[in-house]
């Protein structure tokens, strides 16, 4: 008995060693850039071995109509064309796909897809950013959602 008790110690110890040294982070902020836009940055270093990017929900709710997002890779740089999502409480991408394939040298802004149309789209939840496809050992870059306020008219 233990014997399975230190054992059973010694595998939770080392999980939990690995799962704290487990990878990438990712960091927020909100700015107002006038009375009408706001931009939600969310800056991400991947792991330092895998380089994967921790799946991280906003710190905030995006609550107005999205109508550009802004992708910025840093240094080191993310592999060439690796791929964002952001998701809403619906698990519907914000940008109808059009955060597929980014650049790893240079700044990029969409519009949003809605079906065929590039539009504003509404969102009124917070968001999820997903990176994938990138393998980079503590690659960088930064997303922008930009957004008009909703606000309720009176």
């Amino acid at each position: 008995m233990k014997v399975k008790k230190a054992a059973f110690s010694v595998f939770f110890f080392l999980s939990m060693t690995a799962w704290a040294w487990a990878g990438g982070s990712v960091t927020q902020e909100s700015r107002s850039i006038n009375n009408d836009v706001m931009v939600h940055t969310f800056n991400w270093i991947g792991d330092s071995v895998s380089g994967i990017v921790p799946n991280t929900a906003s710190n905030k709710e995006i609550k107005g109509w999205v109508f550009q997002v802004k992708t910025i890779p840093g240094s080191p740089a993310p592999l060439a064309n690796y791929d964002i999502k952001l998701t809403d409480s619906d698990g519907m991408d914000i940008s109808g796909d059009e955060l597929q394939n980014r650049s790893a040298t240079d700044a990029e802004v969409i519009k949003p897809a809605v079906g065929s149309d590039y539009n504003e789209i509404f969102c009124e939840s917070g968001v999820t950013l997903e990176v994938s496809g990138t393998t980079v050992q503590s690659a960088q870059g930064g997303v922008e959602v930009w957004y008009y306020q909703y606000r309720h008219f009176r």
